[in-house]
């Protein structure tokens, strides 16, 4: 479902823009809403997450796209702060819910057809290269509905989450298998003494921490990075026609790249493994973006980078993370929760520090600065767990 019809495709390539003309704020106030995003996030994970395994992880998965929708659409009906963070209860509601869900719904099925973590890797990298496929044609796509009206992409994406529902509802709800469907005993909502010992002892195991680690990383730097390329390339004189080819290019060219890569198969990354690309690619991006020439390309060639590594650090942690807990665990999507949790305070912390460092250096300068952030952090996780773990896969 998130392959084929991704989420904010459309709206992505020309998300800045929508906010500063379309909303009408500064930067810096937009800075402050993303970041109000994830602390909301941050505040409603956990929760949600015990919620989605008490009343179940379809379910919870389908009401979160609902509670999405209707974010975007206060957005697009009352354009302004006010109902900005209005919105920002139903997204952020909706995405504490809904996240963490498919991936354990995936994890559990592919191992219940007898399928192991590197299956799942593997499964989860190719979706990706599909996601990433689409959302170029969307990319495209987004400049032109844009020159229209800034308002379309967003419309568009809406229209998008309601199919993803009707196509949840059919797949995840009518046509599951039956025999999957209350096959465990019921959750309570409230956890016992053990459940809370056992995922305690399930967070602080080291393949856990150096996966979850590793994503929390990734995600920041690619989250945040996402406020600065349009901004940029605008700064470069690039129309916003232009800003869906470029964006549609680089995302395509990167689908390419990774489908070439995946034709020999990811189950055997490490997250050791998956460490060193995520080094060797922020390195080369930030030095793509830190350039401060007239030409777009370098910004495009750092952009492209990104998406490759959007494809395979996330495949990797995520299957790291899922393995480490137990087949057919009550609690799953709670243990995922936490993870998002932190996810979303280390991203709402990079994107309100680099909406002020904009405000002293530039958009480019800053990048710069989150890339060498970024790769101080992962390279002491990389020295902290140095000793390579066995290759042995489950």
């Amino acid at each position: 479902m998130d392959a084929f019809v991704p989420v904010e495709a459309f709206i992505a390539p020309v998300v800045v823009v929508f906010y500063l003309h379309y909303v009408d704020i500064s930067f810096a106030t937009y800075s402050f809403y993303i970041a109000s995003l994830c602390v909301l996030n941050a505040v409603l994970e956990v929760p949600f997450g015990i919620v989605s395994d008490v009343i179940g992880r379809r379910k919870a998965l389908l009401i979160g796209e609902v509670f999405l929708g209707l974010g975007f659409l206060v957005i697009i009906i009352f354009p302004g702060v006010p109902a900005l963070y209005v919105a920002a209860i139903f997204v952020s509601g909706g995405g504490a819910l809904s996240s963490g869900n498919l991936n354990a719904i995936g994890y559990e099925a592919l191992r219940d057809a007898g399928m192991d973590k590197g299956h799942f890797t593997t499964f989860l990298a190719r979706m990706s290269t599909v996601s990433i496929s689409i959302a170029a044609i969307a990319s495209l796509l987004s400049g032109l509905l844009a020159m229209v009206n800034l308002a379309l992409p967003m419309i568009v994406d809406i229209l998008l989450i309601a199919i993803r529902v009707a196509l949840g509802f059919i797949f995840l709800m009518a046509l599951w298998p039956r025999k999957n469907i209350q096959r465990k005993e019921s959750v309570k909502l409230f956890l016992t003494r053990c459940e809370i010992w056992d995922v305690w002892s399930i967070l602080r195991t080291r393949s856990f921490l150096r996966a979850t680690t590793l994503g929390i990383a990734t995600f920041a730097l690619l989250r945040t990075s996402l406020n600065f390329y349009q901004p940029i390339l605008i700064e470069k004189g690039i129309s916003q026609l232009q800003l869906g080819i470029l964006f549609s290019g680089g995302i395509l060219l990167s689908a390419l790249v990774s489908r070439g890569i995946l034709r020999r198969t990811t189950i055997k990354i490490h997250t050791y493994d998956a460490m060193i690309i995520f080094v060797v690619l922020t390195f080369f991006s930030g030095m793509l973006f830190w350039v401060n020439v007239e030409s777009s390309i370098l910004v495009v060639c750092g952009f492209f980078l990104h998406q490759v590594l959007r494809v395979f650090i996330p495949a990797v942690t995520v299957a790291e993370t899922h393995a480490a807990i137990a087949q057919g665990h009550s609690r799953r999507t709670t243990i995922a929760s936490v993870v998002q949790f932190m996810q979303a305070v280390i991203t709402g912390i990079a994107v309100v520090t680099s909406g002020f460092i904009q405000n002293l250096m530039g958009y480019q300068t800053t990048v710069g600065v989150l890339h060498v952030t970024a790769l101080i952090f992962v390279v002491f996780l990389f020295v902290l767990t140095a000793n390579k773990p066995k290759k042995k896969y489950d």
